[in-house]
């Protein structure tokens, strides 16, 4: 390590290829990696400035998963969020977007009953009851961690799943554009075999 080069940029350097596999195997996407990388260094060094870390490598590999763990479970919310909507919204919806949700709905329970038990009980402990991660271990009878990867790993794979399906959350107005150009080619070869 060079004079003056922090213990965490030197972990960093030297562990990078490790985090990125083990980002990988949390099922991050590669395109966000780097800014989980770049962030977690951030806050490494962060923590490093209020005082020196024992364990650099130890750290920042804490810090990469807890922002996995952040992002998925917020990616979590906007799932349930969604839901939640469909279901207020399904009161007074027109059929068509009670359709809509309905479908949304039960593609999301096929996905649930998809996963395995454990996946599908932190799950529902955690968003249905509003568990903690650590209620929902004690009651599971498995560590904290496990709780967070059976959570994470499960939102994931339903959100995998709906966004097959079409009923995605992040990727709607990417497919509206791309019908809004369907629609707008169709017509155009129309217009053209009128002429």
């Amino acid at each position: 390590m060079g004079e003056g080069q922090s213990k965490i940029v030197a972990a960093f350097l030297g562990y990078k290829e490790v985090l990125v596999r083990v980002l990988l195997r949390m099922s991050v996407r590669p395109a966000d990696i780097d800014d989980i990388l770049q962030e977690s260094v951030t806050r490494a060094l962060r923590a490093e400035n209020r005082g020196p870390l024992e364990y650099p490598k130890s750290y920042l590999y804490t810090v990469v998963r807890n922002l996995v763990f952040e992002e998925q479970e917020r990616r979590g919310r906007e799932v349930q969020y969604e839901i939640n909507e469909a279901i207020l919204a399904s009161d007074s919806a027109p059929v068509d977007e009670e359709l809509h949700h309905a479908k949304m709905l039960e593609i999301f329970w096929e996905a649930m009953g998809s996963l395995p038990r454990n996946h599908q009980r932190a799950i529902l402990l955690r968003r249905l009851y509003g568990l903690s991660h650590k209620e929902v271990a004690k009651k599971l009878g498995v560590s904290e961690s496990s709780v967070e990867k059976y959570f994470a790993h499960g939102i994931k794979r339903c959100e995998d799943l709906m966004a097959r399906r079409g009923y995605g959350f992040k990727d709607q107005d990417l497919v509206a554009e791309e019908g809004d150009t369907e629609t707008r080619a169709t017509n155009a070869e129309k217009r053209h075999i009128d002429d």
